[in-house]
């Protein structure tokens, strides 16, 4: 995957508090721009947040394999387990895709080896929707 199919630019919808984005900085001089990480929070201005998008200054890393480990995952056997939960990614092609645009998981709990229970299954985005889902599912 190249390095600019990594990240996304996301719609104002996908903004919550904790949604964690990069925003585009330039110099003064125009002739350097970096990216800094940032988190929306409660007193942010959502019109200006719309105002970024519109001129390409924020973008969202799509969810990877390091995210789900940020997120105290461990890969086992191409399914990444934390406590009594396991997160699989779905595969696609014939290969697990570790970032993409969106890709299919499956977040199930488990009690004794093929006895499970699937209590989530849909497409996360990115690193915020997984935790936030995360929270929702009070997995931590």
């Amino acid at each position: 995957m190249t390095k600019e199919n990594v990240y996304y630019t996301p719609e104002i919808d996908e903004f919550f508090v904790g949604f964690e984005y990069e925003r585009r900085h330039e110099l003064i001089n125009y002739s350097k721009e970096w990216f800094s990480g940032e988190q929306i929070h409660i007193k942010s201005n959502l019109s200006y947040i719309e105002s970024e998008i519109t001129n390409n200054r924020i973008r969202v890393k799509h969810l990877s394999k390091e995210c789900i480990e940020e997120l105290g995952f461990t890969e086992y056997n191409g399914v990444y387990k934390k406590g009594n939960y396991c997160l699989d990614v779905l595969q696609k092609y014939n290969c697990i895709q570790y970032e993409g645009p969106e890709y299919p998981v499956m977040i199930f709990s488990y009690k004794i080896a093929l006895d499970y229970n699937c209590i989530f299954q849909g497409t996360i985005k990115n690193k915020s929707e997984l935790k936030k889902l995360l929270k929702q599912l009070n997995i931590n």
